[in-house]
């Protein structure tokens, strides 16, 4: 049975009615006298409808000069409309005692009259069928407006419009005065008299008599702030009628009255062509609540009524309505209990509508979508009625921000005061945590059109770098990507790192990335209770999960790249990463305080990694660094702002993964520019420090680093330890355990290594010295420096010549060329004669080099790459697999002798090679290598070291002009050692080392008696006698000079002159070279023994003598007979 409502209720209903009927029909109206004095029965009855009269509110003498001073003369006809205008609250405080009474009056007798039943019934006959606990109450009672009143907002079809608009006009004028409404506030009177908001007596008149209207008339308006004071708290009971009356007035502004005649004019300035209904006027007016125009007391109530909203989302009419299938179908309403105020807050609503539009799976309807983005709008553009925002910021707002409030402005001083620096944040935690919920509820990361101070802000920047972009979520997104550009303001800048430094603490705030994420969320971080994770959990499980192994575990690719634009994000502030924030914000303000631009906070803290004091931070930072390494285009805002152009220029057709490699081969391009060219030198040296820092590195060799180097991650040392291990499956014919795909990447590492000196750390610090003693002069860069150490290396420190060496050992390993300045000086000549060639590089530019139209820049390469080699045996792959039996047998005193400086040891092993091979004592493998060996330091001395060593002072002085030019690439220099042999002049340089040089001058004519081939200069002068006279000899074994000699001896005259000439001079010199080299003094025979092939064993010989005197003397005795004293004395 429908509930019935109490006499009270029926009495205001009554009256509201009645008015309504009169303001239906103007021109209707009751007497007072015949209000006030009924009649009984029938009779009574009709007599008291004959003294119906036309009353005008407007004609009576009590108020008419009121209503001429306060009213347009449109509306005197009206009784409603009069009313409607004495009830302003500013002509309220002007009426006269009069008219204030003759107002109360009528409105309080009207709720007597019998007609209200009838009134309702035409108005509302095919509603009350749909309402049935309405419909079955009795009539003629004031039952059924109240009840029609409750149910008014469900009132939704169109043949309840008429009605609708009856129960509008009804609850205008019964929500004007407390005591016409006092049927929602019988639960209310100890807080009215509590808070001293009004009487709560029936009285009309005030103790001295001031009629009460102006001040009942407030009542409702007390209430309602109440409501809004932390410091006041209302009763559960009287708290929910409250509600439920402003929820009543939320559909039409003509309800608040307070509200309606605060902003009459400007709802007709900014809202005229709205009729009002549905809630449309309040969208409006809340719309342009902060518009310069807008008065301060509409304002003022607009706040009210939004802050009501906010406890009860059923005041917001159009959040209610448009959204209420949805809130239904989202069981938006399971949680209410959990909530503080009896009443659903709209901010829980407003958070479970937004957390399904960022799940793929679900949407919203269009009306309320639009709903949803206007209520995130109002929160943003003023903090004041975020009930939260007002009881924890207040010292902040008022110290901190000054009071500002338009467009934002005060909320977004509250949220750069929120961002931490230097350990210290400039609001409180429980305002820090208002703002969070403020940010979650609003997510203005979602529509860069919601927060207006962003917006105005931005707007240049958008209309300039993403006009391209229809969504107003992909311009904000754009926006984001544009911070540390040129085209980037920084105010702009300002508001968008202080959005997201909310948005990066809550990955809600991210609704791109949560929507591309969320299957992963829900496979990978949580699968039954994703709901229950915090954000920060959420996103440091997709964070850990980016690099899974497992193809169970690996995020989607969509996620993945989410992640990498997230990170690239976060590395522009450190306050925009929140676990870097936490960890390292002491260690930034005692490193890095005067870093304060895009991308250099993270740029200080990688460069002072090894001071930073906080062991967290440093595995953070490391972990970062390994994510920037793999994309310094993204997360390296510098050096991608620094590179783009030149991203464009040279490898604009570059798939993404090799742009790096792509700019590291350019580097040292003219026109590259130079502040990227130092951008990727940084990050080359950065990668040194784990070789898992270089993605293309790592990709390319992490199998081979686990199976070969498990222990090491420094870059430079892995490199060396798998270009070991290139090394030794060569020279053991084994299957390569690096794959190819590694060994090419190697040897790009290696090369791009030896352009610069710091990108080998352990060598640019141990040859700081030799450095600056040898290579002062020598600008960095290029390879210069290293290629001086190079020439240097015999006169350099033991620790710099060993990581010298190192690295030459690393570029012989993998049996290629992989050297900056050879490359450099070859790139065109490689592309001309070995276009087609991948491998052995040098070995194919070795057979063109002495043409004429060879580059000779090249050409010097070539030259200074072999006898860099020629110094170690080890550096000379081909000739180290093919010999190391023999040296083993052969050379192995060489090898044990470890007073041997290291930089001799390759050339005598070559000399040591040599004289087997003279002996024929070599295998036919090594013998072929050996041979290629004298052919090449032949026709170069410097490929000779021994000889290069022991004859430099002899070819200073002697040998002047074949050193000029590029005479001494045709063994021009050693034909002149050999000449200078020949005549005596050799020996008479320096007596000190003259038997040295001697020494290898005669061992090079002995090896070209081997073959012709081995002596250049004779080569071409008799190339065309040994086609015409010994075209069936093959060539070894001396047997093509053996066929000149012959052709010599028998006087025959068909050898050229230039021929005949070399021939009878090598004839004299192998002569010269036979005969037996006599030492002179003691010091040269002491020469001739430390050179000797069996030094140690005359050594041992010697000492051998000695030891066997001193023994035999020892256990014979004397060999002499004593001989007294006495004797002796004679």
């Amino acid at each position: 049975m429908a509930k019935i409502p109490n006499p009270t209720t029926i009495r205001i209903i009554f009256f509201v009615f009645t008015i309504v009927i009169y303001s239906i029909s103007p021109t209707l109206a009751l007497d007072n006298k015949f209000q006030s004095n009924k009649q009984e029965g029938k009779e009574e009855n009709v007599q008291s409808k004959k003294k119906l009269v036309e009353y005008k509110l407007a004609k009576d003498p009590r108020c008419s000069s009121d209503v001429v001073t306060f009213c347009s003369d449109s509306i005197v006809n009206n009784n409603y409309q009069v009313l409607d205008c004495l009830h302003d609250d500013k002509v309220l405080q002007s009426l006269s005692n009069d008219c204030h009474n003759l107002i109360w009056q009528y409105k309080k007798n009207l709720t007597q009259d019998i007609r209200f039943d009838h009134a309702m019934n035409n108005a509302c006959k095919r509603t009350l069928k749909k309402v049935p606990e309405c419909q079955s109450l009795e009539r003629g009672k004031g039952l059924i407006i109240p009840c029609l009143i409750d149910n008014r907002l469900k009132l939704t079809e169109e043949s309840d419009l008429e009605c609708k608009k009856f129960l509008t006009k009804v609850s205008a004028l019964v929500f004007t005065d407390f005591r016409l409404a006092k049927q929602y506030f019988d639960k209310c009177s100890s807080d009215i008299k509590k808070y001293r908001c009004g009487r709560v007596e029936n009285s009309d008149v005030h103790e001295e008599g001031r009629p009460l209207l102006h001040k009942q008339s407030s009542t409702i308006e007390c209430l309602y702030k109440t409501t809004e004071d932390n410091n006041k708290t209302l009763s559960k009971d009287c708290e929910h009628e409250v509600f439920r009356l402003a929820e009543l007035q939320s559909d039409d502004y003509h309800l608040d009255r307070v509200l309606y005649y605060a902003c009459k004019d400007d709802r007709e300035r900014f809202c005229k062509e709205l009729t009002s209904g549905e809630g449309k006027v309040y969208r409006c007016l809340f719309r342009h609540k902060m518009h310069e125009e807008m008065s301060i007391q509409c304002r003022k109530q607009l706040r009210k009524r939004q802050k009501l909203g906010m406890k009860d989302y059923k005041i917001r009419h159009g959040i209610a309505q448009k959204c209420k299938y949805d809130i239904r179908r989202l069981s938006c309403m399971k949680d209410a209990g959990k909530h503080t105020y009896q009443q659903v807050r709209l901010a829980h609503i407003l958070q479970c509508l937004e957390n399904a539009l960022e799940e793929p799976e679900e949407s919203l309807r269009p009306e309320c979508l639009v709903e949803v983005r206007n209520l995130k709008r109002e929160l943003l553009e003023d903090y004041s009625i975020t009930p939260e925002i007002m009881l924890n910021c207040q010292s902040e707002i008022k110290g901190i921000c000054k009071g500002l409030e338009r467009n934002g402005k005060t909320l977004h001083c509250l949220m750069k005061a929120s961002i931490l620096n230097e350990n210290h944040r400039g609001v409180n935690e429980t305002c820090f945590e208002a703002l969070k919920k403020l940010m979650d509820i609003a997510r203005p990361n979602s529509d860069f059109k919601l927060d207006p101070l962003l917006h105005e802000s931005c707007q240049s920047v958008a209309e300039k770098s993403c006009s391209d972009i229809q969504s107003s979520r992909g311009v904000y997104e754009c926006l984001l990507y544009k911070i540390g550009t040129k085209d980037m303001t920084e105010v702009c800048e300002a508001r968008l790192i202080e959005m997201e430094y909310f948005a990066q603490r809550n990955i809600r705030l991210q609704p791109t990335l949560y929507r591309v994420c969320y299957g992963d969320i829900k496979k990978l971080c949580n699968p039954s209770e994703t709901s229950d994770l915090t954000p920060s959990h959420i996103f440091a499980c997709l964070y850990q999960k980016r690099r899974g192994a497992d193809e169970v575990e690996k995020l989607s690719p969509d996620c993945e790249h989410g992640i990498k634009k997230t990170m690239r994000l976060r590395a522009l502030k450190v306050q925009l990463d929140p676990e870097l924030e936490e960890y390292c914000i002491k260690d930034l303000s005692l490193h890095c305080g005067d870093k304060r631009g895009i991308g250099e906070e993270m740029n200080c803290l990688i460069e002072k990694y090894t001071f930073l004091s906080n062991t967290t931070c440093k595995e953070a930072i490391k972990e970062r660094l390994a994510d920037r390494m793999e994309d310094p285009l993204d997360l390296n805002q510098i050096f991608a702002r620094a590179c783009a152009p030149m991203v464009a220029k040279f490898c604009h057709d570059i798939v993404e993964e090799e742009i790096i490699t792509c700019l590291i081969k350019h580097k040292t391009k003219e026109d590259m520019d130079e502040k990227c060219a130092s951008g990727i030198e940084h990050h080359q040296i950065l990668t040194l420090r784990d070789y898992r820092f270089s993605r293309k590195f790592k990709l390319s060799c992490s199998n081979s680093v686990q199976t070969i180097c498990a222990n090491i991650v420094k870059k430079n040392e892995v490199i060396h330890c798998l270009s070991e291990a290139i090394h030794k499956d060569t020279l053991l014919d084994k299957q390569q355990r690096v794959d190819k795909a590694c060994r090419n990447q190697i040897k790009f590492e290696i090369l791009s290594r030896s352009e610069s000196i710091k990108l080998d750390a352990r060598l640019q610090e141990s040859c700081r010295m030799d450095i600056q003693k040898n290579c002062k002069g020598v600008k960095p860069g290029r390879g210069r420096v290293l290629r001086c150490l190079k020439k240097h290396i015999d006169n350099l420190m033991d620790n710099c010549y060993k990581y010298v060496f190192q690295q030459e050992k690393d570029e012989s390993n993998i049996g290629e060329v992989a050297d900056y300045n050879f490359m450099r000086a070859c790139d065109g000549m490689i592309k001309f004669h070995c276009n087609n060639q991948r491998r052995n590089i040098l070995k194919c530019l070795r057979r063109f080099k002495n043409e004429p139209d060879f580059d000779s820049e090249c050409r010097n390469a070539i030259l200074e790459k072999q006898e860099e080699r020629s110094r170690y045996i080890e550096l000379q792959p081909g000739l180290h697999k093919a010999c190391q039996s023999d040296i083993k047998k052969l050379c192995s005193g060489i090898l044990a002798d470890k007073h041997t400086k290291d930089s001799m040891i390759g050339g005598m092993v070559m000399n040591c090679l040599r004289k087997n091979f003279r002996m024929k004592k070599l295998s036919r493998s090594c013998k072929d290598e050996v041979a290629v060996v004298i052919r090449q330091s032949a026709m170069d001395y410097k490929q000779d070291p021994i000889l290069a060593k022991h004859c430099e002072v002899h070819i200073k002085q002697l040998c002047l002009e074949e050193l000029s030019g590029d005479l001494d690439a045709d063994g021009a220099v050693v034909n002149c050692l050999k000449k200078n042999f020949q005549n005596g002049n050799l020996q008479k340089v320096d007596p000190r080392d003259t038997n040295l040089c001697v020494q290898e001058v005669v061992r090079v004519l002995s090896e070209s008696k081997i073959d012709i081939h081995f002596d250049p200069i004779l080569y071409n002068a008799c190339s065309e006698e040994l086609r015409h006279h010994c075209p069936a000899v093959s060539r070894g074994e001396g047997r093509l000079l053996s066929c000149l000699l012959n052709v010599l001896n028998e006087k025959n005259e068909n050898l050229a002159d230039k021929c005949k000439k070399e021939l009878e001079s090598r004839k004299e010199m192998w002569e010269l070279a036979a005969e037996p080299q006599v030492a002179q003094s003691l010091p040269e025979m002491a020469q001739h023994v430390s050179i000797s092939p069996v030094r140690n064993q005359l050594m041992v010989f010697g000492l051998l003598i000695i030891g066997v005197i001193f023994l035999g003397g020892l256990f014979c005795g004397r060999v002499t007979k004593r001989v007294a004293q006495v004797a002796k004395d004679k």
